[in-house]
């Protein structure tokens, strides 16, 4: 039989070519098949993925998605997510509203409701209302009331045993105030706020509202986000805000709770929480947000100087303090916009638009102590002293002032510490490329003590606080570059000795080599914003690790 081969694939070793294209002739069929799967696949997953909007293909795969997913959830065992019985849901039902009346309800109802749960031992109280409008059960007394002092106002008279009776029955209905005490008495309270994220939200609030609900809730704790990567972790923050607004999942204004019941909350072990809900596609309700970026400001960056605190030797001086506010008869705690009152006026120099910073000496509420010389060199540093904020006065009396809150860092209370305002030095960022490996400078070298609200450990844009100040040469505007030593032996566990060295077998060398035998780790640096007679504060601008409280400080 004739060779039907090519002369030109004669001789050849191997699979040739002309055997590869007979062999994919042979199989054309399913070739081409598999080739149109492959390439409507990577054309869905272009479309779907890359696309500016979601494509129906990806509608009705995401669809498909969630109907599996209500599926295995629809027929999973019970006994996989047990009831836990220390939770209990009171619920606002058809019965409620036949014997309370109709909703809203007044806030008379939720300070009883919260009487009994104390009284029954109840741990932590959640609200998922957000208590934003006065309530109106004493409205047409009040009504009256602001009608009366028109009428005084204008000249005319008004019987005072009729005004004094008059303001005992508003005391008696104004159900907030009671709902305040009933919040401040249980103690374990949560509030929670609603975000707003469109016009239709926002229509009726004006920015000036908006702004008073921002500062109510920003003094309370919510889920905390720490980055990966301290080096990059303050753009790395910006990046997750911006990507929360092509889901418009970025609010634009929130709704808060009245600041009387905020004010009842203790600082200790009450707070604030959100309760929106995003729902999927098909309109129904899977997943929660753990966290959703929110804020007033327009610049992501932004920072304060005068929220950064300082260890001091030199004690302030205390002749001028807060020694209460507006509405002392149930708000413990101030915040921007609330009026405090100073236990100085006329008589001691103050005017009208005269400035206080106000300050609190704090401590450590653990006094944990991380390394082996923390106590004695927070000791040396002075006393820690919290920016707390800033006050403008708006009135004065002849032996106090009323003075409106312009700038708040933490809530303000009775005792904290006023004093005379002065601008603080805003010191210059210098653009020089982070060198993990540069040589000592041989400069003034201390530790990083702690970090601002007594941290363990910062990233780039937090605090810390330096045993090297003033009274060493230190100033405004200074860089410290922040290292720690190596060895042979360093543990990554806690103060438990050898653990990794010996327990974990990870490895060991004939001769152990200590620190000054191994080259440093330059982990970050940060610029001076304050410096007292033997302390610094300092803003952490780079870091590549975590900076420890332990750290090795040197001035640049």
């Amino acid at each position: 039989m004739a060779n039907s081969t090519p002369k030109w694939s004669q001789g050849r070793s191997g699979f040739g070519v002309y055997e590869l294209l007979l062999s994919w002739w042979h199989h054309r069929i399913s070739f081409l098949i598999s080739l149109a799967i492959t390439l409507s696949g990577l054309a869905l997953y272009f479309f779907s993925f890359f696309g500016e909007s979601p494509t129906p293909i990806f509608n009705f795969l995401q669809r498909l998605e969630y109907s599996s997913l209500d599926t295995r959830f629809r027929y999973r065992s019970p006994a996989s997510t047990p009831v836990d019985p220390r939770i209990v849901i009171v619920d606002i039902d058809q019965h409620s509203q036949e014997v309370l009346g109709k909703w809203p309800f007044s806030r008379i109802h939720f300070a009883h409701l919260l009487d009994v749960l104390h009284e029954d031992h109840g741990k932590v109280a959640a609200f998922d209302v957000t208590f934003s409008k006065p309530d109106q059960s004493s409205a047409p007394l009040r009504a009256l009331w602001a009608d009366f002092e028109a009428r005084q106002k204008r000249g005319e008279q008004i019987d005072p045993r009729l005004m004094s009776e008059l303001q005992k029955t508003i005391a008696v209905y104004d159900a907030d105030k009671q709902f305040a005490k009933s919040i401040q008495n249980f103690g374990t309270v949560v509030l929670g706020n609603f975000f707003l994220h469109t016009e239709a939200d926002l229509r009726g609030l004006d920015p000036k509202t908006l702004d008073d609900y921002a500062n109510q809730i920003a003094f309370y704790s919510f889920p905390s986000v720490r980055p990966l990567n301290p080096a990059t972790g303050k753009q790395d923050r910006i990046s997750l805000i911006q990507k929360f607004q092509p889901d418009r999942l970025l609010p634009q204004g929130t709704e808060a709770n009245l600041s009387v019941l905020t004010s009842a909350l203790s600082e200790e072990t009450s707070s604030t929480g959100f309760f929106n809900v995003y729902p999927d596609v098909d309109g129904v309700v899977r997943r929660a947000n753990l966290i959703i970026p929110y804020g007033r400001s327009k610049d992501l960056t932004e920072w304060d100087i005068y929220c950064s605190g300082l260890p001091s030797t030199q004690a302030p001086p205390q002749d001028t303090y807060i020694i209460s506010g507006e509405n002392a008869s149930y708000m413990v705690t101030y915040f921007k916009g609330r009026d405090v009152f100073l236990n100085r006026g006329a008589a001691q120099g103050v005017q009208v638009g005269s400035e206080f910073e106000v300050i609190r000496p704090v401590q450590d509420p653990l006094k944990s102590k991380w390394f082996a010389w923390q106590p004695q060199l927070l000791l040396a540093m002075g006393t820690m002293y919290a920016d707390i904020g800033r006050v403008r006065v708006v009135s004065v009396q002849a032996k106090t002032s009323t003075a409106e809150i312009e700038l708040s860092c933490d809530m303000m209370q009775r005792g904290d510490i006023a004093r005379p305002f002065a601008a603080r030095p805003v010191p210059a960022f210098h653009n020089v490329k982070f060198d993990p490996f540069i040589a000592p400078t041989g400069k003034g070298r201390a530790m990083v003590v702690t970090g601002k609200g007594y941290t363990k450990a910062v990233s780039a844009g937090q605090i810390v606080y330096v045993n090297l100040g003033s009274a060493q040469g230190v100033q405004t505007g200074n860089y410290f570059r922040m290292f720690r030593y190596q060895g042979s032996r360093n543990e990554a566990v806690y103060q438990v000795p050898k653990m990794a060295y010996q327990v974990y077998g990870l490895g060991s060398t004939p001769v152990p080599y200590d620190w000054n035998n191994l080259p440093r780790e330059v982990v970050g640096e940060g610029i001076v914003l304050r410096t007292g007679p033997n302390s610094s504060t300092v803003m952490v601008t780079t870091a590549r690790d975590a900076v420890m409280a332990g750290d090795y400080v040197e001035i640049e």
